[in-house]
């Protein structure tokens, strides 16, 4: 259905204010029974001194750190996945590293791509770090990832900061 829409150039955004405690939590959630099955360590890097609470499409933030993780999961069979966030003036930037098989160079290159996979092994139809690309896109934000062979890999995304509106700019419409 995703896939539809984003092909369509009709991905819906849910802008509101969020709790980024309560989005990090529901994506723990959803993914922690796997990292268990797999008997991978898994580590929160977060910043204590960082607000909770963010305007954007908390929904599609999941939708984009849910598919980082269960890729992390898939090619991580010992070792450790961290999953952070930081903030600066403008971006708050979120990322998914993971001491996995990692990525050929001649891959990375094509890892947005739609339908990209380059282990016929592992369960998956290529669509999915695509489709966080676009979200990433609508949301005026960047993507990216660093990867070595053998080593693991880094994937992060980078969303424009927005605060809360105050009663100052309600005025000014």
């Amino acid at each position: 259905l995703d896939f539809s829409k984003v092909e369509a150039g009709k991905v819906e955004l849910e802008i509101a204010s969020f709790s980024l405690d309560q989005v990090i939590q529901n994506v723990v959630n959803i993914v922690s029974y796997k990292i268990e099955e797999q008997e991978i360590g898994f580590v929160l890097s977060k910043d204590p001194s960082i607000p909770n609470w963010f305007f954007g499409d908390a929904k599609r933030l999941e939708q984009i750190l849910i598919n980082f993780l269960t890729n992390a999961i898939k090619y991580t069979s010992q070792g450790s996945i961290t999953i952070g966030y930081s903030l600066d003036d403008y971006y708050i930037t979120f990322f998914v590293q993971d001491t996995g098989k990692g990525i050929s160079p001649e891959n990375v290159e094509h890892v947005f791509e739609r339908f990209s996979k380059f282990d016929p092994f592992v369960q998956g139809t290529g669509l999915g770090l695509f489709i966080c690309k676009t979200i990433v896109d609508y949301l005026n934000g960047k993507i990216g990832v660093e990867s070595e062979v053998g080593k693991g890999s880094r994937f992060w995304t980078t969303i424009p900061r927005r605060s809360l509106p105050s009663k100052n700019d309600e005025k000014r419409k």
